[in-house]
Formats: C-alpha cells, structure tokens, sequence
C-alpha cells in the first residue's frame, strides 16, 4: 500500500471519498452546509470526509447496498417492456434509463422485457438515415439497455407483475405498434397487447411515456381512457379516433386515469433536457406503483 503525505490518500480512503462525494451531492438535502475539502487528499480534506463520511452513508447505503431480506416481500414487482435501443428506431435511452433508475430507488422489484420480433428497421442515429440492408431484433437490442438481463415477452405472465412500465422512443410507435407508419388504421404488436390486455383485466397499473401512449389509445381508448402525449395537437387528433380524451399535459406532469389505473406523461414529447424528461418520469413511477399498493 502506498504512504500517505500531505498531498495523498490511500486505497483504503476510498470509502471516505465516496462519502464526500455523495454528501456534496446530496448536501441540498441536509440541514447544514458541505465542508470545504476541495483536496480530498490533504489533511484538512481527509479531516472533513471522516466527519462527514457518516452523513453520506445512508446515502451510499440506499443507492447501492442490498435490500434487507425482511423488506423485499414488499417490493413491488414491475415489468419494464422495452422497444429495441436508440430514439429513433427503438426505446428512447434516456427514458428507459430515468424509469428504471426510478424504480429502483424506489424498492421495485425490476424486469425487462421485450417482443422477440424484428425491428421495422435501423436508423443510423448519427445522419438519420434508415439502412437498406440492415436488420435486428428488437430483443436483442433491449438487451443492451438492460444489461442482458431481459425476457421474451411472450415467456411471461401479466398476473406475475404488480405493474407495468413502457418508456417511449419511435421504437413504442414502430415496434410495439404500427402508429408511426399508419395513423389511421395501425395494430398493436399481438403479443404485447395480449400481455397489456390481460394485466389490464386483472387490474394492474400500467404507465406510459412520450409516444408509447398511442399504445394505450389504441387498447384501451374504447373504454374512455384519459390520457396524455403531450401539447401536440396533431398526434392528440390522430389518436382521437380510438376514443378516449387527450389531456394536455407539460413536460414535467402526469395524467392518472385512477378508474382505469394507467398514467401516462410527455417525456421526450416535450423535453429539451434530460433533466425535464426526469421530472415526469419520476412523479409517473411514483403514481404508479401508488396504483399498485
């Protein structure tokens, strides 16, 4: 192990800058001020992160340690349907990321699930352009926003779950329906809606984000669902045909539909920053596993 000087910390003060750094995150939080310590390594430094280490280990205790065994019988347990990886051809990164990041500061039980179907087709994200000859797989490519940890949607059981979760992206309008190509006349994907249309039955909660309501428009809008895209007026119309009301709803809002159990929000409908994007994702996982107690 290294000496220490004046101007060095060693391996095993790690836990100490971890703490530090997790309290300056959080000291907004607190009720007194974060010390000043801009040199973790100096003494005065290392002085501060043994005074304020212990005020950040709740912090670094929620976000990173276990779950007691005897808490988990209350985890919630939520299905995450995802749409493929990338904004323009499949789940919105951003959104998927925010919504589970949620979920799991929450105490959700999570998993990821996704049609095992090919994608309509590959946007290059970089020029937009759509490729010819290239084809995936719309599992495949929600693995990589899940880390590998995903399942075939077909292999699950609605009643398994006490709620259910789709963040947008074009993939929610491509992939899981045809709403992006055909306005007038498009289908939901047969096994995500066999999935949707049974949960809804057995009355679990399900939420919605940025396009993935047209999901929900198309299910559920006979029965006189009240939800939101967002502000704009043209996809409202287009999915007006399948019933239901469109509430107009900003960026960092929800629309609860508490009779039917469904929230939806605009997310990156309307966000400009991811930090706008957060605001309604957050209140929509809160609202729904408040549906799901």
């Amino acid at each position: 192990m290294r000496g220490r000087n004046a101007n060095s910390i060693s391996v095993r003060d790690n836990s100490y800058t971890r703490g530090y750094q997790a309290y300056q995150n959080n000291a907004r939080l607190c009720d007194f001020p974060a010390p000043e310590a801009s040199n973790p390594g100096s003494a005065p430094g290392r002085h501060a992160l043994q005074t304020f280490a212990k005020a950040a280990r709740v912090t670094l205790h929620l976000t990173l340690g276990p779950v007691p065994a005897r808490h988990r019988r209350h985890m919630k347990k939520v299905a995450v349907i995802l749409s493929g990886c990338g904004v323009f051809d499949g789940a919105e990164i951003h959104e998927s990321v925010l919504t589970l990041l949620a979920l799991d500061q929450a105490g959700a039980d999570i998993h990821c699930a996704a049609p095992n179907i090919p994608q309509a087709h590959v946007v290059n994200h970089l020029d937009g352009s759509t490729s010819e000859s290239e084809s995936r797989n719309v599992l495949q490519e929600s693995a990589r926003i899940a880390r590998g940890a995903i399942a075939d949607l077909a292999q699950l059981d609605p009643a398994d779950f006490d709620a259910i979760a789709l963040p947008g992206g074009f993939g929610a309008a491509k992939n899981l329906c045809g709403f992006a190509f055909d306005s007038e006349s498009f289908e939901v994907d047969p096994t995500l809606a066999d999935f949707l249309t049974k949960a809804h039955a057995l009355g679990k909660p399900i939420a919605f984000a940025c396009i993935a309501p047209a999901v929900a428009a198309k299910l559920f809008g006979p029965e006189g669902l009240r939800y939101t895209i967002g502000t704009d007026e043209g996809t409202a119309t287009a999915l007006s045909k399948w019933g239901g009301e469109h509430v107009s709803c900003p960026v960092d809002d929800i629309v609860v539909d508490a009779e039917r159990k469904i929230v939806t929000t605009p997310a990156y409908m309307l966000a400009e920053r991811i930090s706008e994007a957060h605001a309604g994702l957050g209140k929509m996982v809160d609202a729904l596993l408040a549906l799901a107690d």
